[in-house]
């Protein structure tokens, strides 16, 4: 069970936030689940996922247009790795300890960024709101997802008896997902 909540984390919550209106949604399952081992893995996870459904690029075989944009948002970064969309192109890279995901449409249009960090680097307003509600818990992974005009925020938490998934988007909180620990 633990494979299958870590396996589509960060694209299910992702597919979750956008194709839901940004709605709140609950479950109430119980399954046994621990607590992953470290952010990276939950990255590799996602990544391995994403090279499964995108194709490795060459950066000189990559739309101009897409590489100018990306170096305007995000300056020069060396150790970057493109891949090729059916509709665009993703490209993984690291800034400072946050790993992080661009997507662009094929003609250069930024879409979307998601980044993926622990509680330590989540705006302290954020982290603020959430520990006024949910105080006995630990927030073990952060997505953050920028899009055109919003930033929203899923926090996977746990405390000792399950873990949850809240979602915050303009000083809002929603529980999107619950799992007991034990069943």
């Amino acid at each position: 069970m633990k494979k299958k909540f870590l396996s589509g984390l960060a694209v299910s919550i992702l597919a979750l936030a956008i194709t839901s209106g940004l709605h709140a949604q609950e479950s109430g399952s119980t399954a046994k689940v621990k607590t992953p081992a470290s952010v990276e893995s939950l990255i590799a996870d996602e990544t391995a996922a994403a090279n499964n459904r995108a194709a490795s690029v060459l950066p000189g075989r990559i739309n101009i247009k897409v590489v100018k944009s990306f170096d305007r948002s995000f300056g020069n970064i060396p150790e970057k790795k493109w891949y090729a969309l059916e509709d665009g192109y993703v490209v993984y890279f690291k800034v400072d300890d946050i790993s992080m995901k661009a997507v662009y449409n094929k003609k250069g249009t930024w879409m979307h960024t998601l980044r993926f960090y622990t509680e330590k680097n989540l705006p302290f307003a954020v982290r603020d709101l959430v520990k006024r509600t949910y105080y006995d818990f630990s927030i073990f992974f952060v997505i953050e997802i920028e899009t055109d005009n919003k930033i929203i925020y899923l926090l996977k938490m746990e405390d000792k008896d399950s873990l949850k998934t809240v979602r915050v988007i303009d000083g809002e909180i929603n529980e999107i997902e619950h799992y007991n620990k034990s069943s």
